[in-house]
């Protein structure tokens, strides 16, 4: 069917979605992270009504596509880790390993 694609799961998304979910992905990667992402992203809504010159440059076009990707990149990460560990879980980035001295 078009316009339709078939997970392994045997669910079905719409491609549109799909690609979505990639440029979401890729938007966020960009910005080098989810947490650089989400500091561009309160910087953008501090500065969105100011000028530079005669020119707007922040729009809240782009405020609102890079809150759609980091609440896709944050969607698509969350499930992976509960699927995979069985529990909720936080994104990688915001996951720290602290050491512990177990002895021997």
């Amino acid at each position: 069917m078009y316009g339709i694609c078939e997970n392994a799961a045997g669910a079905y998304i719409l491609l549109s979605d799909l690609k979505r979910l990639v440029e979401s992905l890729d938007l966020v990667k960009s910005y080098g992270g989810i947490i650089n992402a989400k500091h561009e992203l309160i910087l953008l809504q501090k500065h969105l009504n100011n000028t530079f010159g005669y020119v707007t440059i922040i729009t809240s076009e782009k405020i609102e596509n890079l809150k759609q990707a980091i609440a896709d990149y944050e969607a698509i990460y969350s499930i992976k880790l509960e699927v995979s560990f069985g529990v909720p879980l936080m994104p990688p980035e915001n996951l720290a390993f602290i050491g512990v001295d177990l002895g021997d």
